[in-house]
């Protein structure tokens, strides 16, 4: 599926996606960047924006994007100190 994505056959990469066995991962580690690839190649298909937007956000909350050694989550990063606004 990334080769496919990478390659930019969007399509195919989706294609592929579908045949694999999500709960068959091992590990949250696993299952994140598969939705976060299938999110992706959804993007760039016609009419399918929704479908990506679901799959990233499955990818987010399994493993919420990091910056340096803060969490960034909606605008918001946490050092563990409490929320602070993200500067733009």
């Amino acid at each position: 599926m990334s080769v496919a994505l990478e390659a930019g056959e969007h399509a195919d990469a989706a294609k592929i996606a579908t045949t694999v066995d999500v709960d068959a991962l091992p590990t949250l580690t696993c299952k994140s960047p598969y939705y976060r690839e299938y999110g992706r190649a959804l993007a760039r298909l016609p009419k399918r924006r929704d479908d990506a937007v679901v799959m990233l956000r499955q990818a987010e909350r399994i493993s919420p994007a990091r910056r340096g050694d803060r969490l960034v989550s909606e605008g918001h990063s946490y050092d563990g100190e409490g929320p602070r606004r993200r500067h733009a």
